[in-house]
């Protein structure tokens, strides 16, 4: 599926995660593989899944870090939107075990956030 951030289709964009609830796009994430900056830098990611979040008209979006100092899970409500981008860590220097744990947790946490998208597009929660 090809997915442009214009109307004329000059602009494609590839979030790296999209989940899709009834063949419907209800998040998209960003997998980052950097060290996480400071503000000013970070801005910059956030902006990118701002323009993920508004080309596939879902509210919600994820970018995710690799871990190096502590973990991180921050939550930004964009002004005059209804949409909220997340922020995770994943320490990718956990045993093999502990990791893929780690992974899954994360996984189910997203799939949490979806459907809740989902509930609250059918009109089950408000």
């Amino acid at each position: 599926m090809s997915l442009d951030l214009d109307m004329a289709k000059k602009i494609p964009i590839r979030p790296d995660i999209i989940v899709r609830q009834a063949g419907q796009i209800s998040l998209v994430a960003d997998c980052k593989y950097k060290r996480l900056e400071p503000d000013d830098f970070r801005n910059y990611d956030i902006y990118q899944l701002l323009a993920y979040c508004t080309a596939t008209a879902v509210s919600q979006g994820i970018l995710v870090y690799p871990k190096h100092i502590h973990h991180i899970y921050e939550q930004t409500r964009i002004k005059n939107t209804g949409i909220t981008i997340r922020q995770f860590t994943i320490d990718l220097s956990e045993e093999s075990e502990l990791l893929i744990r780690r992974c899954n947790e994360f996984a189910d946490r997203v799939f949490v956030i979806s459907d809740c998208v989902a509930s609250v597009k059918n009109g089950l929660l408000s």
